[in-house]
């Protein structure tokens, strides 16, 4: 049982969640812990008996176990071949009911304080990597990684005697190679905290040429890199929360990542990916360090508020009542400490945004104020040309 607590630990670490391993048995438990679970959202004994039952069936490898709250979150089950031990990870989202719904987020912290905290902790796994989670870990409960583990984590005074001097120059090469991965990792995660985003692409890339994904899935290297980019993202993830960035902004960022992750039909996609992740993070990280300290708490939410919805037409009254203060307060302190009123910021924001959407070529001018949550095209080219003094389609003819 005692393997079994490395391939506990190295599951926790990759997916950021909490995972236990259990006997048929007698329920003999291994926990990891990514985070505390507020026993009204644990799965109790008899839930774990539900899930024990149903793995013990011949035909049954892996169960989905769903409890419902005030929203659905999961629990997955992996049984080994034997039906000796089965791992429970959880619990987690299949999908996030507030991706888009920022106000019942807002009644939800109002009403229920506990389960609002309880959400912002849980991570969103879907179903395609979920379903290769579990075959990945299907084959690792059924020896794979106790092999793996007790040759990286033996200790060399009581290696057996008879080990030949190859045998034991490749542990060590293994080894060596294994903590030298570890420290570039931190390094990346150290500059993408600080905002360097040249060093933090250096490590990513230094990174890769250490360590081999595709040999994990052999047969289908457009899966394996997908799944490297879901560890990269869930690394990185959990890495930055300890930069006070509010967990709102973290998850809006991951979610999205999530999305293109999923969505990629082609490797080279998720090469590309590969390094957005990293640059999405950093500059995360760099905005928070640069710009969001610099200012109160209520003015630090707002612009937040505005940076995640900023694609959307977006009112002083709905960031007012996100911060649970008036309107008047909101737009006196913001403009005392921004110099502007509210609206002519998010204009401007918006008019940088469409700008940078006019000269990639990809979109019309009526697509672009459709994009960033303006009534019409009208409305839209008058706000542009105040603030630009010039209309977008002259924008176009002098930048061409």
């Amino acid at each position: 049982m005692n393997k079994k607590f490395y391939l506990c630990n190295d599951l926790g670490r990759m997916l950021n969640t909490n995972v236990s391993i259990f006997k048929f048995e007698n329920l003999e438990e291994i926990n990891y812990i990514s985070f505390y679970v507020n026993p009204r959202f644990s799965l109790k004994n008899i839930q774990i008996e539900e899930i024990k039952k149903i793995l013990e069936k011949e035909e049954n490898k892996t169960a989905l176990y769903s409890l419902e709250d005030k929203f659905q979150f999961n629990y997955v089950g992996v049984s080994d071949e034997k039906k000796e031990y089965f791992l429970i990870i959880g619990p987690f989202f299949l999908k996030d009911p507030y991706y888009e719904d920022i106000f019942s987020l807002v009644e939800m912290r109002k009403n229920d304080l506990e389960l609002y905290n309880f959400y912002n902790t849980l991570k969103e796994i879907k179903m395609v990597p979920l379903d290769i989670i579990s075959r990945i870990i299907y084959n690792l409960l059924n020896s794979i990684y106790e092999k793996i583990t007790f040759e990286a984590n033996v200790n060399n005074s009581i290696l057996s005697e008879n080990l030949d001097s190859e045998s034991e120059t490749y542990n060590k090469f293994q080894w060596n190679l294994t903590e030298n991965r570890y420290d570039i990792e931190n390094l990346m995660l150290k500059n993408i905290k600080l905002g360097n985003l040249d060093k933090a692409l250096y490590y990513r890339k230094e990174l890769n040429t250490l360590f081999n994904f595709h040999s994990r899935i052999p047969k289908n290297h457009f899966k394996a890199s997908k799944n490297m980019l879901f560890i990269l993202s869930g690394i990185i993830r959990k890495s930055i929360e300890e930069c006070n960035i509010p967990y709102v902004f973290i998850h809006d960022i991951s979610s999205k990542i999530f999305h293109k992750i999923e969505n990629a039909t082609r490797i080279g996609d998720v090469i590309k990916l590969g390094e957005e992740i990293v640059r999405e993070y950093t500059e995360l990280c760099k905005n928070n360090n640069l710009s969001f300290k610099n200012h109160s708490k209520i003015v630090n939410k707002a612009l937040i508020y505005i940076e995640i919805n900023i694609k959307k037409d977006i009112s002083v009254y709905e960031i007012s009542n996100f911060l649970e203060i008036t309107q008047e307060h909101l737009s006196r302190v913001f403009k005392k400490e921004m110099g502007e009123n509210i609206k002519t910021y998010i204009n401007k924001k918006k008019i940088a945004l469409a700008k940078e959407y006019l000269l990639k070529g990809k979109y019309k001018i009526k697509e672009i104020s459709e994009m960033l949550g303006y009534s019409n095209s009208e409305v839209f080219s008058k706000i542009f040309k105040k603030i630009e003094k010039k209309s977008p389609s002259n924008f176009l003819l002098i930048k061409n």
